[in-house]
């Protein structure tokens, strides 16, 4: 009977299951576990987005260089009736916008044995959202020249993508005479003299992700020398 009860005693403390202090130490584990395992997740996360972001912002700022160093390549003087002397290819400009005489649209096909080729008024802006704007005005044939009408012809606009850091940043642009900056006077237009020697212009763009203001931006900076800035 005494080796019957020492039988039983045995596998009645066998099946106990754990004690106190085991639980303690397995629900410390496993906190630990769901830690590493939020702290991983969260990381990757994070990791994730921010790759997305650097990739848009980088295409964004690729693309808005590249469009804004087009039209600035091909600015060319425009000339008219009753002068020798061209206009020259800007018409205004300052640190963040210009308005310039482009051939960015010249169809190649297009007949020039009367007038030269057809150019494009082009205005570049950066509006209220940070967003690059352009508005372009199509010429209109007069006689052997070329005329913009801009004050009663609509222009059409669109977004060059891409959106700025805020207000404050480096500027967007900066001129050129040779390798001397044109400093703009206090109203932060370029003069008439000094709109007359741009030979070149330093397009710096800040970019960040669509709705993303605090994010880390791409910034891409780039010298575009006009092609045919004329005679200065």
């Amino acid at each position: 009977m005494t080796r019957l009860r020492g039988i039983l005693a045995r596998r009645l403390q066998g099946e106990r299951g754990i004690s106190l202090v085991e639980l303690l130490v397995a629900v410390g584990i496993l906190a630990i576990v769901l830690t590493m395992a939020v702290n991983l997740y969260i990381s990757t996360t994070k990791t994730t987005q921010q790759s997305r972001d650097i990739h848009e912002a980088t295409g964004n700022a690729s693309n808005l260089v590249n469009q804004l160093g087009t039209i600035v390549r091909f600015a060319s003087p425009l000339a008219k009736s009753g002068s020798i002397t061209p206009d020259p290819p800007f018409l205004a400009a300052n640190a963040s916008g210009f308005t310039v005489t482009s051939l960015v649209d010249v169809d190649a096909y297009a007949p020039i044995d009367v007038r030269p080729a057809k150019p494009t008024r082009v205005q570049v802006s950066v509006n209220a959202s940070r967003d690059v704007e352009e508005r372009r005005w199509a010429a209109i044939a007069a006689g052997n020249y070329w005329v913009f009408n801009t004050a009663s012809t609509t222009p059409t606009v669109r977004n060059l993508g891409g959106v700025l850091t805020p207000t404050g940043a480096t500027a967007v642009f900066k001129y050129y005479d040779g390798t001397t900056l044109l400093t703009p006077p206090a109203g932060g237009n370029l003069t008439a003299a000094q709109l007359a020697v741009i030979d070149a212009v330093e397009i710096t763009v800040a970019v960040v992700p669509n709705g993303r203001p605090s994010a880390k931006p791409v910034v891409i900076s780039s010298v575009v020398k006009l092609a045919n800035p004329g005679e200065n």
